[in-house]
Formats: structure tokens, sequence, C-alpha cells
């Protein structure tokens, strides 16, 4: 479900560019990405954010080994906007290696990815090409003009057939039952003050 309802939120949104996605699972478009080693294994593509400040890492090569050094902490956010995951949070350490990815085979592989995962592009979005027939439909709905309903015009001669009318203790039960307990009360304290 979420999956529909993330691109029809961009759309909706109409910011942002549906490719990458969008919100603090998904890599910026104008943050570099990084085929992501750890111990000569590939993680997958991401970007990298330092943990406990504002930033990505942006080929800062002397920053990364400092924090190698200190083995400080990071976030790997996976580029997969198609399928947003939690991003990942490592201490950095030298099994880790980040090959910088050129942005050319960042868009040919987020398009890819997005066709693999069954999406196709309608409109500048991503839409589950399962849901497309819907989504077409929900669109046309809402882009049609609304047609206002004629309304009758009632004069107070008018009775609207079949219509029942309340009876009179239906109309004035709750005034019966607030006088009779005026009444109550007002007995009580008579009774109390005037009556020995």
């Amino acid at each position: 479900m979420l999956a529909l309802i993330a691109p029809l939120m961009i759309l909706l949104a109409g910011s942002g560019d549906p490719l990458y996605g969008e919100g603090d699972y998904c890599v910026p478009k104008d943050v570099k990405t990084y085929q992501i080693y750890e111990g000569g294994e590939s993680k997958g593509f991401g970007g990298v954010r330092y943990w406990g400040e504002d930033g990505w890492l942006n080929e800062n090569r002397p920053k990364v080994e400092e924090m190698r050094q200190h083995k400080s902490q990071a976030e790997i956010v996976f580029d997969r906007p198609w399928s947003p995951a939690r991003p990942e949070r490592i201490t950095l350490t030298s099994s880790f290696r980040f090959d910088l990815e050129m942005q050319t085979d960042r868009k040919a592989r987020l398009k890819q990815g997005w066709k693999n995962a069954g999406y196709v592009s309608e409109g500048g979005i991503y839409i589950l090409e399962k849901e497309l027939a819907k989504v077409q439909q929900a669109l046309a709905l809402a882009n049609r003009p609304a047609e206002e309903a004629p309304m009758p015009v009632l004069k107070g001669s008018d009775v609207i057939e079949g219509a029942a009318t309340p009876g009179l203790v239906r109309q004035f039960w709750l005034h019966g039952l607030i006088l009779v307990g005026g009444l109550g009360v007002l007995s009580v304290l008579v009774k109390l003050y005037f009556l020995p």
C-alpha cells in the first residue's frame, strides 16, 4: 500500500523529482552517491550522512580518513526510492570503501530500478503498473469539474410527499419533562416553607 501511496503523494505535493524520491529515507538529487563496500562485498548504492552532523559525504577523502581514525559513526541511506528503507548506522573503519557513482550512471540505475520494481512513469511520476488504470481513473475524476445538483425550492405551503410529520408527544416531550420537574421542585419548596 505504501508503494502506491508514495508516488501519489509526490504527485499531489508537486515538488521534488520522483526519480530520486523524497524524504529522510531517500538520497536527494544533488547528493553524491557511492557504491558502498564492506569487507570487499558490495552493500549497494547510497549516500553517506555524517552521524550527528548536518551534511553528506561529498568526495571529502581527508574527512573520511579522519572519521576512520576516530571510528566515527555514519549513516548509509540506500538509494532505492521505490522501496525506501531505514538508514543503516555504521562505524567507519578501514573495511568500508566508497566508490563514487557518476550522475548519469545513477540516473540510469534508478530508472532501471523503478522498472524492475514494477513501476511505470506516467505524467512525470512512478506508478505501479498494475495500479495504473485505477490511478488514471482517479485523476480523471479529480480533474473533472464538479456538477451542482439542482436543489428543489420548497415554499412554506409545499408538503414533501411521503414525509410523516411527528406527533404532538414527539414534538413536545422534552418540554413536558421540564414542566413536570419544575412543578415537582415547586411543590417541595411550597411544602417546606409555607405548610406546617
